[in-house]
């Protein structure tokens, strides 16, 4: 109010302090009014771009998800195109063919000191060198 409104009592306001006492008021309201769509349209933009987040990391995962599905369907077509192994000419693999113990006198030897040892063993009822025994004492 007024220093001239204040001094005078309440019905002997001027038309022109009521006037002006209602314009603040109006004004207020408007400001009020104006800060609270301004929430509205801050709240409308976040919302808008946390839902735009959202949507394009959904989009990368999916993207993710189809990239490797084609992956797994290019792993599968590689598989089926793989010449199998069939029993035919092409495919067989080297016959093997025995070891003569005779030709090898150091294989010979280690098979004939194996032997020897496993002999030794048989009759003192032990395991050879370098088998733990598995007989229970009892």
């Amino acid at each position: 109010m007024s220093s001239r409104a204040q001094s005078r009592a309440p019905s002997q306001m001027s038309g022109l302090d009521v006037a002006g006492l209602l314009n603040r008021l109006v004004d207020r309201q408007h400001d009020d009014l104006q800060r609270a769509v301004q929430r509205e349209k801050s709240a409308r933009a976040e919302a808008k771009a946390e839902t735009a987040k959202r949507e394009k990391k959904l989009k990368a995962e999916a993207s993710e998800r189809e990239k490797q599905a084609e992956q797994r369907e290019q792993r599968a077509v590689q598989r089926e195109k793989r010449p199998e192994l069939k029993p035919n000419s092409e495919n067989k693999q080297p016959e093997l063919k025995p070891i003569s113990v005779n030709k090898k006198p150091k294989l010979r030897q280690r098979l004939m000191s194996y032997g020897e040892k496993s002999k030794s063993a048989m009759k003192w009822n032990k395991k050879p060198e370098g088998q733990s025994s598995s007989v229970k004492k009892s």
